[in-house]
């Protein structure tokens, strides 16, 4: 034997990686598309559509009008696959995987530069439903649920009868005296919990006390506000 073809590794060729690949999908196609008597007439008229042909090699495969087109044959005229099968869907999570775990339509489309699988964006679709690297990066967070509403956001009352307070801001504005010096203000809004209704107040600070003792909020709504 010639150096240059002498095996140097236990690993595998290319070629020989590409023969037990044909042998396999032969092997598929054989047991999914055996005999016409064990196709149905679903199946039956899918496949008629597809102008499928036998190759050199006996591999089954779609026809097409891309005979004159500068390309592989196999990306031409793809070999046919049922959507059902553990070669199609160790061939489906392959080609995810080399996606670097892409979606369903990009593997798709790089499956059928070499494969067409009947029903193919279902096949894909279920495969990946299993690949627990996607399912934990897509996982959605856990949703709490959420207790009771309290009383007196469900119960009727008058308005303003039990409130919630925020500010807003800070705001710059100018007084009436000096428009030409601006100092900070916030909103004081005050929303009641039973109907949602606001009321709104200019305030100069965060705090609810002012100096002389009185509150932002009973000055605020004093008419409205029964407690």
């Amino acid at each position: 034997m010639p150096a240059c073809s002498r095996r140097t590794g236990i690993g595998l060729t290319s070629d020989e990686l590409k023969e037990a690949e044909r042998i396999w999908i032969r092997q598929e196609q054989i047991h999914a598309f055996g005999s016409k008597e064990s196709l149905d007439t679903a199946m039956t008229k899918m496949l008629c559509g597809l102008n499928p042909f036998l190759d050199e090699f006996g591999d089954l495969r779609v026809g097409g009008r891309l005979g004159r087109a500068q390309s592989e044959e196999e990306t031409k005229f793809p070999a046919l696959l049922h959507r059902k099968g553990m070669i199609v869907d160790l061939l489906i999570t392959r080609e995810h995987n080399r996606q670097l775990h892409a979606g369903v339509a990009q593997t798709l489309s790089a499956l059928r530069e070499r494969f067409w699988i009947l029903r193919g964006r279902s096949a894909v679709e279920r495969v990946l439903r299993t690949c627990w690297i996607c399912r934990r990066v897509a996982a959605r967070p856990f949703r709490q649920r959420m207790g009771d509403l309290p009383a007196a956001r469900v119960n009727p009352a008058r308005p303003f009868s039990n409130v919630g307070i925020d500010f807003v801001g800070p705001l710059l504005i100018r007084s009436k005296s000096s428009k030409y010096v601006s100092k900070k203000a916030y909103i004081f809004l005050f929303t009641c919990m039973v109907v949602r209704a606001i009321h709104l107040e200019l305030v100069p600070d965060q705090t609810i006390e002012r100096g002389d003792g009185s509150s932002h909020v009973a000055e605020a709504v004093a008419p409205l506000v029964r407690s």
